[in-house]
């Protein structure tokens, strides 16, 4: 017991006067001591007060925050009379008020013949309102004896089949029939409240009837369900249901039925008509591929082929370059028979020649050379005739047996043929060409031209040296310069307006042209290229290239006249109207020279074939541009007499020649056919116009 205040005051008065001032100081701590643990002991209790309040502050706020609650009114009336409710977890019902503090809060609600239903709190101070379900009725019926090709109908709708019905339904009144061909058809009616479980066996009485059984002939032995029950005509009492019936006679093909009795045909009457076992043939053919007929109709070598018994069964095989075969057979009823067909084999003779000698070849086999005669299978064959330097010919023939076929044929050259397409090639108006270029045939067959000039000619130059040629090879030239719009699919970027000749190009950015040209249409290329640079020419190629210097010329100045001429339109040196695109009266100012009295519309750059073509059928061989022509430009003397063959210029050089006039020409000497010069670079009024041999040089 903690001492007051004035008995400790007694008890300090009372130490100092027995003991003297020596223990006061003793007695003073005893007595400190003892007050402060009588302090800590109230503070402890202080403390553990203070605690235990705050829990309970604590639990009683996080109660009050997590509680839910709601009225539940339970519906329809009759599940609410017998209801109950469950909260479930922390929480309880006060009457119809549910209390939960859990943190997921619902009621579980239950009732006789009702299913039970969970619901969950609402949001807010609102009514829950639970609605149950009644609960099924739980049906168990089944069928004796047990009959598994059952119906079962409730209320007139189908609701199951077999021999037992698990079901569960609605409580009310039910109508059950229960049909089936196997037993007569029974109906009840009976009522189920809600969850009851309704059992019932029902009781049903088999359909019984009879099969009438006769066949044709009589006397085939009746299999019943696989049961031997003897020979027809028979009558046979059966049950109801489905009965799988086989009437069998030695060989005759069997007769199989299912028959089923029902409550609504209890009797069957069958009359069988069995017919003999059919043969079964198969013919085997040798050599495969040909055409199996059986009594007319198409059929397949070693299948099994039935046929009818005691009859004769006609066969034949035929394949084409073989005899044909034909056989009769006749087979008894269900007998199985092989037979074999080999045919032999039938020639016939073809006799083959042809003009000039070639070489035969027959089915890709070297046979000789034609004229040959020989002896082949009659079959359809594939006969080539070839020879070097000719078209190759390719014929279909079949001989015949006891008859000699003959193939008599006319080789075509390479070159006519060459000939013969590029003619068509012209005709065409450049509907082959992979840019519209169209293309005039040349044959000059041998015709001469001496180009250059002499020197008393007016115009003259130094360099026109005169050199005779001969032209021998059929070429291809552009009817007009090459467009803007052609050159354009080669570069990719148009230089001008489309239908203009196109300028400012170099001699090698052309001859690529050539080149690119000859890929489009799958022809070898003329120039070799590498490095940026010519290396060389395909002299024996037929592709794009530059007209030559004396093809140029030739055009210009000999080719559809008798004689050669000064300039591309004659001898005359009055230049007639509208005979090309020159430095015309509207030339003047842009030009050093001018034709005073010529006015041909334009002042610079004409579309190409403006004006009307020269003798040769090419246009502007007289002005608009110059042109590149294939030939190196070199300063050499021709050595007298000498008469060169399609010459295709200097074999190297550092320049190259361009001919004919532009629409900078004003005066006689660019005009004449025979005015040439060199360049290494384009300019604009130099173009050009492509050209090829017909076939490749051989």
């Amino acid at each position: 017991m903690a001492m007051k205040k004035d008995q400790f005051r007694e008890a300090l008065r009372a130490g100092r006067s027995a003991n003297g001032d020596s223990q006061e100081p003793e007695l003073n701590n005893r007595l400190t001591e003892k007050l402060q643990q009588e302090k800590a002991q109230k503070r402890r209790l202080l403390l553990v007060i203070g605690v235990v309040a705050g829990v309970f502050l604590s639990v009683a706020a996080t109660l009050a925050f997590m509680a839910h609650g709601t009225t539940v009114l339970v519906e329809p009336q009759e599940a609410a009379e017998n209801a109950s409710i469950d909260v479930g977890g922390f929480g309880f019902l006060m009457g119809d008020y549910a209390l939960s503090f859990s943190s997921d809060p619902a009621v579980t609600v239950s009732s006789p013949g009702y299913q039970t239903a969970r619901v969950d709190f609402p949001d807010g101070d609102v009514t829950l309102h639970v609605s149950l379900e009644e609960s099924p009725a739980q049906l168990s019926l089944k069928l004796e004896p047990a009959y598994e090709d059952a119906r079962w109908t409730l209320n007139g709708m189908l609701v199951g089949t077999g021999a037992t019905l698990e079901k569960e339904v609605p409580a009310g009144d039910y109508e059950l029939k229960v049909a089936s061909l196997s037993f007569m058809p029974t109906e009840q009616s009976f009522t189920v409240d809600r969850g009851q479980e309704f059992r019932k066996v029902l009781v049903v009485e088999p359909v019984k009837g009879k099969l009438d059984l006769a066949s044709t002939p009589v006397g085939a032995t009746i299999f019943l369900n696989g049961e031997d029950i003897g020979v027809t005509p028979q009558t046979v009492d059966v049950l109801g249901g489905k009965h799988e019936v086989m009437i069998s006679l030695a060989e005759h093909s069997p007769v199989t039925e299912t028959i089923a009795i029902t409550s609504a045909k209890t009797k069957a009457k069958r009359e069988y008509h069995l017919f003999l076992q059919p043969g079964e043939l198969t013919v085997n053919a040798a050599p495969k591929g040909g055409l199996l007929l059986v009594n007319g109709l198409k059929a397949t070598p070693s299948e099994v082929k039935s046929v009818p018994p005691r009859k004769e069964v006609l066969i034949s095989y035929k394949i084409p370059g073989f005899s044909k075969k034909t056989e009769s057979v006749t087979l008894a009823p269900g007998e199985k028979r092989t037979i074999t067909m080999n045919l032999k084999s039938e020639k016939g003779v073809v006799e083959i020649i042809s003009t000039p000698a070639a070489e035969v070849v027959m089915n890709g086999t070297v046979l000789g050379q034609a004229p040959l005669t020989i002896s082949m299978p009659t079959v359809q064959q594939t006969i080539v005739l070839r020879a070097e330097g000719y078209q190759s010919i390719t014929q279909k023939v079949i001989p015949k047996k006891g008859v000699t076929t003959r193939v008599n044929v006319k080789l075509v050259s390479n070159k006519q043929a060459a000939m013969a397409k590029a003619t068509k090639a012209a005709q065409s108006g450049g509907k082959g060409s992979a840019v519209g270029m169209e293309m005039a045939l040349f044959s000059p067959a041998g015709d001469m031209c001496i180009l250059g000039a002499p020197r008393h000619e007016q115009g003259q130059r130094a360099n026109e040296f005169q050199r005779k040629v001969k032209l021998v090879r059929p070429f291809l030239a552009g009817r007009y310069e090459v467009s803007n719009g052609q050159f354009a699919r080669f570069s990719g970027s148009p230089r001008g307006p489309q239908n203009q000749p196109v300028v400012n190009v170099t001699w090698l950015e052309a001859a690529k042209f050539c080149n690119w040209l000859s890929a489009q249409e799958h022809l070898p290329p003329f120039y070799v290229i590498q490095g940026g640079k010519l290396r060389g020419m395909n002299k024996k190629s037929k592709g794009y290239r530059l007209l030559t210097e004396a093809e140029w010329e030739w055009l210009a100045r000999k080719a559809g006249r008798k004689q050669q001429t000064i300039f591309p339109w004659g001898d005359t040196a009055v230049i007639p109207d509208d005979v090309g695109n020159i430095a015309d009266e509207s030339a003047q100012g842009k030009t050093k020279f001018y034709v005073p009295g010529y006015n041909d519309n334009h002042a610079g750059l004409a579309p190409v074939g403006s004006f009307k073509p020269n003798e040769s059928g090419l246009y502007d061989l007289t002005g608009n541009v110059s042109e590149w022509v294939n030939d190196f430009y070199v300063w050499q003397v021709p050595k007298a007499g000498q008469i060169l063959i399609d010459p295709l210029g200097p074999a190297a050089g550092e320049k190259h020649v361009y001919k004919g006039s532009s629409w900078r020409s004003g005066t006689r000497t660019p005009l004449r056919a025979a005015y040439r010069d060199p360049s290494t670079q384009g300019k604009d009024d130099l173009g050009f116009r492509v050209a090829r041999y017909v076939y490749a040089d051989e």
